[in-house]
């Protein structure tokens, strides 16, 4: 069914939308401070209902879904697409409100097939290339997996667990190397890099945005079917940048997220989530014997598949293409 009050503020009664009868975490509220701990609260994360609900979406072919392995650039192209669309919108209280997570939009009382504030539709999504539909355009954004490792632990540092009391190379070795709910990165990796040349699929790399992005907005408006002319150009190249949002930093911290899924995990509130690095924020480095693990997989299998030795290499294949 489609609901009048398919986003947080458009009905005083959306709640009646969220998705309560659902397993949740048994315990009092705390936050857990080992990875084990953590990794048991995880499994409450997201409802069969919500999964459910996503796969029966009718999706249309000009939908665009931002299919990504966690912390690749997601949330900056939910910001490119919305504000391309809408030329520049900023009214939305945190932006899964209006590009929703496919996959949890039900859990947090989002009807997943619902119409937007403007068109294209378009979703976020973490889902692997088999559990997507067959319909739509996919724009898929990877990056260099240590910087990846980095912005995934200040993600649940502080919030899914106690700030500190889990070191970087711990987190790195379980939840990347040992992989999530969103499957493992080298395998999105690897199953997007074929589909690359397919019409409805855009490959780009993190890193290229951070060099030119300009270049960067027009091919992703280009993609989604959005006309770009200068003065959208700018307010996009703009309402991208770095300082821009850290300005709007709560429009992009997950806080609608977090609210609903504290009472689930059994997380006290409270907690923060950092999707947009602070000012001053300096890189977590792995160490060497956990990098040395890193490219160790990388070996076995993005190296051994497509031949490429690291992950500039495969940026570079990417460009040319």
């Amino acid at each position: 069914w489609v609901s009048d009050c398919c986003y947080w503020h458009l009905s005083g009664n959306h709640r009646d939308m969220i998705n309560t009868n659902r397993p949740r975490w048994p315990g009092p509220a705390s936050r857990p401070t080992t990875l084990a701990g953590m990794q048991k609260r995880m499994q409450h994360f997201r409802s069969d209902e919500s999964e459910r609900r996503a796969d029966e979406t009718l999706v249309r072919a000009t939908d665009v879904f931002i299919a990504t392995y966690p912390k690749c650039g997601t949330t900056l192209l939910q910001q490119m697409l919305h504000t391309l669309r809408t030329r520049g919108d900023m009214s939305f209280d945190e932006i899964t409100e209006v590009v929703p997570w496919f996959e949890s939009a039900w859990d947090i009382g989002i009807d997943p097939g619902a119409e937007q504030v403007a068109s294209p539709r378009v979703f976020k999504t973490h889902r692997p290339v088999d559990k997507l539909p067959d319909v739509g355009r996919f724009i898929h954004i990877t990056r260099d997996p240590l910087s990846l490792a980095d912005s995934f632990y200040r993600f649940f540092s502080g919030w899914a667990f106690e700030a500190g009391s889990i070191s970087i190379d711990e987190f790195a070795q379980k939840m990347i190397l040992g992989g999530t709910g969103s499957g493992l990165y080298w395998h999105h990796v690897l199953t997007w890099w074929p589909r690359r040349q397919d019409k409805n699929v855009l490959f780009l790399c993190y890193e290229d945005f951070l060099d030119d992005p300009t270049a960067i907005i027009a091919r992703v408006a280009k993609h989604a079917g959005i006309t770009l002319d200068p003065e959208l150009a700018e307010m996009t190249l703009q309402h991208t940048s770095l300082d821009f949002m850290r300005t709007h930093a709560r429009k992009f911290d997950d806080h609608l997220l977090r609210e609903h899924l504290d009472p689930i995990l059994g997380l006290p509130p409270g907690g923060k989530t950092y999707k947009v690095a602070p000012a001053g924020v300096q890189r977590r480095k792995l160490s060497t014997s956990v990098r040395d693990l890193f490219n160790q997989r990388w070996q076995e299998t993005i190296g051994q598949t497509l031949n490429l030795r690291d992950y500039d290499e495969l940026r570079r294949a990417a460009m040319y293409d």
